[in-house]
C-alpha cells in the first residue's frame, strides 16, 4: 500500500490544518449521525425508546475529547441562534424543546 503526502502550503501552519480538518469532520458527525439518526430516536415517544437514546446521547457527551465535536453537539441540541428565543422562535429547535420536556415528565419522580 502506497502512501502520498500532500505537501502543505508554507503560509498554512499544521496545526491549522488539524484543526480545519476537526471542523469539517465534526460537521459531517452532526450532519451524518446526529441530526437523521439521533433526531428522530429523541423525537419519538415511545418511552423505552426515548430513554435508550438518551442514555446513548449522555455516553456520547461524556466521551467527546473533541472541542470541534462538542461544539457541533451543543448546536445539534440547543442551536446555533445566540439571542434570546422568543415564544415564535421557540418552534425552530424542537428537539430542544422536547429534551426540556422530558426533564420534567411523570417517569421521573
Amino acid at each position: 500500500m502506497m502512501l502520498y503526502s500532500v505537501p502543505l502550503p508554507p503560509s498554512l501552519p499544521l496545526l491549522r490544518v488539524v484543526q480545519s480538518a476537526a471542523t469539517i469532520m465534526a460537521r459531517a458527525v452532526r450532519e451524518r449521525f446526529f441530526v437523521p439518526v439521533m433526531e428522530p430516536q429523541l423525537m419519538q415517544t415511545s418511552e423505552v425508546g426515548i430513554l435508550t437514546s438518551t442514555a446513548l446521547l449522555n455516553r456520547i457527551i461524556r466521551q467527546v475529547t473533541s472541542e470541534a465535536l462538542l461544539q457541533e453537539t451543543v448546536y445539534f441540541l440547543l442551536g446555533e441562534e445566540r439571542e434570546a428565543e422568543t415564544p415564535a422562535g421557540a418552534a425552530r429547535q424542537p428537539l430542544r424543546h422536547r429534551l426540556i420536556e422530558h426533564c420534567d415528565h411523570l417517569s421521573d419522580e
